[in-house]
């Protein structure tokens, strides 16, 4: 069986949204089914706007509190009347509606009827041969009396998020209850967004469960994965951030699978990227933690530096200084827990130091983008003031040395055979530059953080529309970069 194959046991029918939940605004995607299951005079739904509401007696004086309360008697009601003749059993496990603009949170049964994401945090536990590539995966065999997917294959390590939990803290709570890795806690960089985690040890380590719910944890070669994921013996979402894993380790490749780009697109379909997670946080927001809000600025001007053809301002607002104190801090802990504990098997440790290869990442991404940039075209970005005000101090020094040494370069290889008028490398005889210069005119993506005028520029006729807020937009950077330095716009 094809992979493919395999991700359609897991995400294999598209879903149809018939309306939006809403208590005075937004919070979640509603099933059709379920408005039919809930019966009349429970929920209020409007055909035209496709909005159902609560009971009418939430007030906007405490939308809060009145939404949460009519929610659960909603849903205990649905309990007591057999609503859902599937769900016979409900764990009573809650959890968090994602988006919402209050705290709020459902019965882990009934989420998907509702629309509600569900999440969980996962464990890839592998071990790498002398060569340096994945020879072995860690992988638990479900116990026979789970409810759900009994006897199946599943990572070593995975669980559910749960109402006020992150999924870091879901991750250590599984790592300790299901194979005993030891969660010591500790003061680490937020993970942000990301669910899935990797965990390399020694080959000599052996995991051991620590759950009835297991019925056994092996070490399986990759071959051996693979062939259970053709077997279909995993379970459907494991199977998937299995694949995934295969993916990002280069097991599963563009050469050795045709279905690879519909693999790529297909297992990140639902998951948040940088974008969403841009989109989620306000970046003038003053509730944000000073660390989240710092990890999203650095994330924007990376996602922003990439992605737009010419050098962007330097932030000169102390967050790289911020970010290199941050990144000091976590090596100067890692050093500090190392010299306690064997940071191979300390799962603790293994998240900080994944946290700091994510901040150090971002960090050289985004320098590396900008020496691209000023390399590219030194003498435009040093011929005027105004263009030299982008570039940070240290990359001033940097471009005006390099510069320097590449024209003596040009000087000692052919230059000094021309006359002292034709060494210029900035010459501007006849109206035409010899300063390569970036082209402004290329395409870029950018999202509108405001409702504002959108003027373009086109082959045969200019053009201007109306944008909303959240529109995406593809410009010319000419046009879009007034919409990005006012505010009114961001690169994506």
């Amino acid at each position: 069986m094809a992979f493919l194959d395999v991700i359609d046991m897991c995400d294999k029918q598209v879903v149809q949204i018939s309306y939006e939940m809403s208590a005075d605004t937004d919070q979640a995607a509603f099933h059709d089914v379920t408005l039919r299951r809930l019966g009349p005079g429970r929920m209020q739904s409007d055909e035209s706007s496709k909005i159902v509401q609560l009971a009418p007696d939430i007030t906007k004086d405490d939308v809060v509190g009145s939404s949460a309360t009519a929610i659960t008697k909603l849903l205990q009601a649905a309990q007591d009347a057999n609503s859902f003749p599937k769900l016979h059993n409900w764990p009573g496990e809650k959890f968090p509606v994602l988006g919402a603009p209050f705290p709020f949170s459902v019965d882990r049964a009934i989420a998907p009827y509702f629309g509600v994401a569900s999440t969980g945090s996962q464990l890839n536990v592998f071990i790498r041969g002398d060569g340096g590539s994945v020879t072995g995966i860690w992988i638990a065999k479900r116990a026979a009396n789970k409810p759900m997917y009994p006897g199946m294959l599943d990572n070593a390590v995975g669980g559910a998020v749960m109402d006020g939990e992150t999924p870091r803290e879901s991750l250590l709570r599984e790592a300790m209850e299901e194979v005993g890795l030891d969660a010591t806690e500790a003061t680490v960089v937020d993970p942000g967004v990301q669910y899935v985690y990797d965990l390399e040890i020694d080959p000599e380590t052996v995991l051991h469960a620590a759950e009835a719910g297991i019925d056994w944890l092996r070490l399986l070669s990759v071959d051996e994965v693979m062939g259970a994921l053709r077997r279909l013996e995993f379970k459907p979402s494991c199977a998937c951030v299995m694949i995934d894993f295969f993916v990002r380790h280069s097991i599963i490749t563009a050469e050795n699978d045709r279905d690879f780009v519909d693999i790529v697109s297909r297992l990140h379909r639902f998951t948040m990227d940088i974008d969403d997670i841009l989109r989620e946080v306000d970046p003038a927001s003053q509730s944000i933690p000073a660390e989240t809000r710092d990890l999203q600025g650095l994330t924007r001007a990376w996602v922003s530096e990439r992605s737009s053809p010419e050098l962007l301002h330097w932030p000169a607002d102390g967050l790289f200084e911020r970010i290199n104190d941050r990144i000091k801090q976590q090596i100067e802990r890692v050093e500090e827990m190392t010299g306690d504990m064997d940071p191979k098997t300390n799962f603790a440790l293994i998240v900080i130091q994944t946290e700091l290869e994510r901040f150090k990442y971002l960090v050289r991404s985004y320098l590396r983008a900008r020496i691209a940039k000023i390399d590219k075209h030194t003498l435009h970005y040093l011929s005027s003031p105004d263009l030299r005000a982008r570039l940070s101090e240290t990359e001033q020094a940097y471009a005006t040395r390099h510069q320097a040494l590449l024209h003596n370069h040009y000087l000692s290889s052919f230059l000094s055979a021309f006359p002292p008028t034709l060494q210029n490398l900035n010459d501007t005889a006849g109206n035409i530059s010899m300063i390569e210069t970036p082209d402004l005119d290329t395409a870029v993506f950018i999202r509108l953080l405001k409702d504002t005028l959108i003027e373009g520029r086109g082959t045969d006729m200019d053009g201007a529309m109306d944008g909303k807020s959240g529109d995406i937009v593809i410009l010319r950077w000419s046009d879009a970069k007034s919409l990005v330095d006012s505010g009114h716009a961001e690169v994506i």
